[in-house]
C-alpha cells in the first residue's frame, strides 16, 4: 500500500489539496490505512489548536501541546499506538506561590504528570549561580508498580529539536542536566505508543 507524505497530509487538513489528489486521498483514509489515518488526525490536533488561537489568547497548556505536536509530528511513525499527550497532575511550585516567588526560584520543583495509568514523575534542581537545570525523573505504571519501564529511550526536546537522549535504567529512572530552556517537553520511545511530557517553563537560578 502507498502512504502519503506528512506534507501531503497537512496539505490535506488546511483543504489546500485540490481536485482528483484529495479524492483519492479520501479514498486512502476510508481504506482503513491507520498509518495515514494517525498522521492526518495529529494534524487536525494542530488545526483545531491554530484556531482556538485566532480566537483567544490560548493558555499556556495548549501552547506547549501544539509545539509538541509540531516538533514530534515525524516521530509518530515510530509507535503504533500513536502520540500521547500527558497532563499535569501537581507542581510543588502552586503551594509555594503563596510565599515569597523569589523563594521558590532557588528550589527545586516536583512535578507529576499522568496519562492513563502512566505516571511521570520528574524533579527539577536549579544550579546556585548558574542557569543549568538537573532534571531526574522515573516513569512507572500505577496499574503495574512493581514493574519497571527499563530500557526505554527518553528524549529532551526544546520547541520539539531534539536537545539530548538517554534510557531509563530496570526501575524506569533517567536525568538530564542542561541549560534553562523554552517549551521543554520529554518523548518516550515506547514499544506501542509515545507519550510526551510538557514541562513547564525552568526558571534560572539567580547568582
Amino acid at each position: 500500500m502507498t502512504h502519503f507524505s506528512i506534507d501531503e497530509w497537512a496539505d490535506f487538513v488546511r483543504d489546500v489539496t485540490l481536485g482528483h489528489k484529495r479524492g483519492g486521498m479520501q479514498q486512502h483514509l476510508d481504506s482503513g490505512c491507520r498509518e495515514c489515518l494517525k498522521t492526518a488526525n495529529i494534524w487536525r490536533t494542530v488545526m483545531e489548536l491554530s484556531q482556538l488561537e485566532r480566537m483567544s489568547e490560548p493558555p499556556a497548556s495548549a501552547t506547549k501541546v501544539a509545539s509538541a505536536y509540531f516538533g514530534l509530528v515525524q516521530q509518530a511513525f515510530i509507535a503504533p499506538g500513536g502520540i500521547e499527550i500527558a497532563k499535569l497532575a501537581f507542581d510543588s511550585f502552586q503551594r509555594e506561590l503563596t510565599g515569597e516567588r523569589g523563594a521558590a526560584a532557588h528550589m527545586a520543583r516536583q512535578l507529576l504528570f499522568k496519562c492513563g495509568s502512566f505516571c511521570v514523575d520528574v524533579r527539577l534542581e536549579p544550579k546556585p549561580g548558574s542557569d543549568q537545570v538537573v532534571l531526574l525523573g522515573q516513569v512507572i505504571d500505577a496499574e503495574k508498580p512493581l514493574k519497571g519501564f527499563g530500557q526505554v529511550p527518553v528524549s529532551l526536546l526544546s520547541s520539539g529539536d531534539k536537545v539530548s537522549e538517554t534510557m531509563t535504567n530496570q526501575f524506569g529512572e533517567f536525568n538530564f542536566a542542561f541549560q534553562a530552556l523554552r517549551q521543554v517537553q520529554l518523548f518516550f520511545g515506547m514499544k506501542q505508543r509515545a507519550l510526551v511530557v510538557p514541562l513547564p517553563q525552568a526558571q534560572p537560578v539567580a547568582a
